[in-house]
């Protein structure tokens, strides 16, 4: 095992060394014999290197981290200012000192005329400043700073997830289970030894990936015929890498002891007034079994529905209460917009025991809270991880039965796409027990269609019910029927229906992870525009002033009561 590992490493290597091994030849062949590529030649080789490297980056993961993008841009800065010719480089300091000094001069003699101030220091100094402007080598200090920019992206991105100090934590989306035992003083010597061991390995890893990033953009100045391989450069392209490291690291330890003191306590942060739960896949499914199975007695088996589950509250991650059938919501930015809009919906929000986040923005708040842990629960990802465990709790009987597992229902969705989801989630997971499927109309439901959907339901007994319509119709839908379904659950997950009957096809991981799956679906569907240009700014305009204390925006809680909406 540990010689395949050796192996793939080195075969994962092996176009870098190759690309290498060429730039090398190519060097010593202009050294020698001082022959320059031509231009179809080096724009060839030029586009070789940049598929290798988005290669590389993909393998890596880069788009799905915070600061992925940016690592991405300094990236491409840094390429373009390796092969951009010399002397299209170096005329501009000269230009700026140039501006700088004849603009100073004319602002100088129109307001001064006398001659006393031919002599006063400040005067002299700023021309002294445009001399030392028209002599600055761009390439050096501009290099430095990119490659120092780059180091401190490249720390955001793979340096911030990892956690130097062990700290508690909560370890699933319902409350926090403390040890019967206390970890001993060895125990916890070894957590924090391996922690930052870690960490600097980490660093060191990065380190080297930025030094061979410098040295490949070095040799790819072979291709310009106005530059040259230096070692001098690749020294101080190192430097700045190593730099933008050194500062993040100060900045990371701070913030953890920050995070550290802001994240005790509840895992339900405050954006905009509405709560979200700094939780990940593995919570959600926890949280989910507490509530269908029972809660855990304190002999290791579980209280079920006949000793009072229906009749206890399950606690949120927030340490609040409430009442099943559970509320949850699969949230994103429009849902806490609308929120902002409609203090109902706001309620509705905070009165649900889990508030996944569906968004990267939500999980990038949650990261600057303090909540490492946090990732992002997408809707279609909810619904197909949920029914895939609790596929793999039932079995299929020798008469063809399905004994075991979780019941679900499907509601929404436009006509015959929930029964393409019931027969692709049966055809996936063989274990999968579907109660029951309804297709609402367009318009809200009369008296008659309530009803045949409650006796439906309760025929059904399903523990999961899942809505499948837009945000927010699909919210108030949940909480106008909250009381009449006979559940354990009710999630509203919006278009998951779609993507998981193969009907729509979901986003790259690229544009899920990076902050861009809105811009994916306006395009596919251009309706989506009318929600996404108002909002998206306004929540990042609204989340700035959050931020930076200059606007507060109180949680509406269950115990502040607010009108319900009455159905059409």
């Amino acid at each position: 095992m540990k010689n395949n590992k050796v192996i793939n490493r080195v075969l994962n290597a092996l176009p870098l060394l190759i690309f290498s091994a060429m730039l090398i030849g190519l060097l010593l062949v202009r050294m020698l014999f001082d022959m320059v590529l031509p231009a179809w030649g080096a724009w060839g080789i030029g586009l070789i290197w940049c598929v290798m490297a988005f290669d590389y980056l993909v393998r890596a993961e880069l788009f799905k981290q915070i600061g992925g993008f940016a690592v991405m841009a300094l990236s491409v800065l840094i390429l373009i200012g390796a092969l951009m010719p010399k002397e299209d480089v170096a005329c501009y300091p000269r230009m700026a000192s140039e501006e700088i000094v004849q603009k100073f001069e004319s602002t100088w003699n129109a307001l001064y005329t006398g001659n006393i101030f031919e002599t006063y220091s400040p005067k002299q100094q700023l021309l002294d400043y445009g001399t030392s402007l028209r002599n600055l080598d761009p390439f050096r200090h501009g290099k430095m700073i990119l490659f120092g920019l780059l180091g401190f992206a490249l720390a955001v991105c793979y340096l911030f997830p990892i956690e130097p100090f062990p700290r508690k934590r909560r370890v699933d989306g319902c409350q926090m289970e403390v040890d019967k035992e206390p970890p001993t003083t060895q125990q916890l010597n070894n957590l924090t030894t391996g922690a930052k061991t870690a960490y600097a390995n980490r660093f060191a890893l990065l380190f080297l990936t930025g030094a061979v990033f410098a040295v490949q953009m070095e040799l790819l100045q072979v291709l310009s015929p106005t530059r040259m391989v230096t070692g001098g450069s690749v020294l101080d392209s190192c430097f700045g890498i190593l730099a933008g490291l050194l500062l993040f690291v100060p900045i990371h330890f701070f913030y953890l002891r920050l995070a550290e003191h802001r994240a005790k306590g509840s895992r339900r942060f405050n954006v905009l007034g509405v709560g979200v739960d700094a939780v990940n896949m593995e919570d959600c499914l926890q949280l989910f079994e507490r509530i269908i199975e029972g809660e855990r007695t304190e002999d290791g088996g579980r209280r079920t529905e006949s000793e009072g589950l229906s009749s206890v509250v399950c606690h949120q991650s927030s340490g609040l209460k409430a009442r099943l059938p559970a509320m949850t919501s699969a949230l994103g930015v429009a849902g806490i917009m609308e929120a902002r809009r409609n203090p109902e919906m706001q309620r509705i929000l905070n009165e649900s025991v889990l508030n996944t986040p569906d968004g990267m923005p939500l999980v990038w708040l949650g990261k600057l809270f303090g909540y490492q842990n946090i990732e992002r629960v997408y809707g279609p990802d909810l619904l197909r991880d949920v029914c895939a465990y609790s596929a793999s709790k039932g079995r299929v009987t020798p008469e063809g039965l399905i004994e075991g597992g979780w019941k679900h229902f499907f509601y929404g969705a436009a006509p015959g796409i929930v029964e393409k989801l019931k027969t692709e989630l049966e055809r996936k997971h063989p274990g999968i027990r579907v109660a029951g499927i309804y297709c609402p109309p367009f318009r809200p439901l009369t008296p008659e269609e309530e009803a045949d959907l409650i006796a439906q339901v309760a025929k059904a007994k399903p523990d999961i019910f899942w809505i499948g319509i837009s945000t927010p119709k699909q919210l108030y839908f949940m909480d106008q029927m909250r009381d009449k379904l006979d559940c354990k659950i009710i999630c509203p997950v919006g278009y998951a229906f779609d993507v998981n009957a193969g009907v729509q096809e979901d986003a790259p991981d690229w544009a899920k992870y990076s902050g861009f799956q809105w811009l994916h679906r306006a395009i596919k569907q251009p309706r989506l525009w009318k929600r996404y240009l108002p909002d998206n700014p306004g929540f990042v305009f609204k989340v700035t002033l959050q931020i930076l204390h200059l606007r507060k925006y109180p949680m509406l809680t269950g115990g502040q009561q607010v009108k319900r909406r009455t159905t059409e």
